[in-house]
């Protein structure tokens, strides 16, 4: 395997870059001047030329190799894996685009109708409050069209009460006096009853009188016509 070929392959999409945290105080740079006269005396220590041995070179040049190519295969594995992810991870973010697309498309749709439907509610409800603005005037107007006319009409029944309190007063007034005068009426009837009861007494008995002066009359009229004939009689026979 190209050891080359593989380093180019195993690429990071992002440097990662590592940041050197600085401290300006004062144990910060006593801190930092310790550190670099020790890594100046072990780059003292380092120079000093020592025999190289061959073999252990090799050897460990050789678990050098194994060890960096573990490294290298497991860092791959972990690429593919990293990559692996991040594709789904952009798969599960471009569906999530979508789907949010199409989400906000349904809310939108969903709002411009609940839009609608309320615009269309709210329409209708100040249709209906002008009707009940309009309704109440009228009725306010008929309501005192009709206290008016009640009024009227009391004013009306009241008069008409009265006139007839009047008429009933002068009724019975009226009827009072036709009493009084059919009273004094019926009692003149009555004496005048009893005076032709009387009358009738009075004319029955001079019908009577009369009747009996008849007939004594007509036996005087008899007995001197008869005592005329019989002095006639007795001059024609002389």
């Amino acid at each position: 395997m190209n050891k080359d070929l593989l380093a180019d392959d195993y690429v990071l999409e992002e440097p990662v870059v590592l940041e050197e945290t600085t401290d300006d105080s004062e144990e910060g740079k006593e801190a930092k001047t310790k550190e670099r006269e020790e890594l100046s005396s072990e780059t003292v220590e380092k120079t000093v030329p020592e025999e190289p041995d061959i073999n252990s070179i090799f050897k460990m040049a050789n678990n050098n190799v194994k060890e960096a190519t573990n490294i290298f295969h497991r860092n791959m594995e972990m690429k593919l894996k990293i990559e692996e992810k991040y594709k789904q991870l952009k798969r599960e973010r471009e569906d999530f685009e979508l789907k949010k697309v199409a989400d906000q498309k349904k809310i939108d749709a969903y709002k411009e109708e609940v839009y609608g439907k309320l615009k269309s509610k709210k329409n209708e409800i100040e249709a209906e409050i002008n009707n009940l603005k309009i309704a109440q005037k009228k009725l306010e107007q008929d309501k005192s069209s009709f206290e008016e006319q009640k009024r009227e009409e009391l004013a009306k029944i009241k008069q008409e009460k009265n006139k007839d309190i009047e008429e009933i007063q002068e009724k019975r007034s009226e009827l009072e006096t036709l009493e009084v005068s059919l009273r004094l009426e019926r009692e003149n009837i009555e004496e005048e009853k009893r005076q032709l009861e009387l009358d009738r007494i009075k004319y029955e008995s001079d019908m009577s009188e009369l009747t009996n002066n008849l007939v004594k009359f007509n036996e005087l009229v008899g007995d001197f016509s008869t005592g005329m004939e019989r002095i006639s009689d007795n001059k024609i026979g002389e």
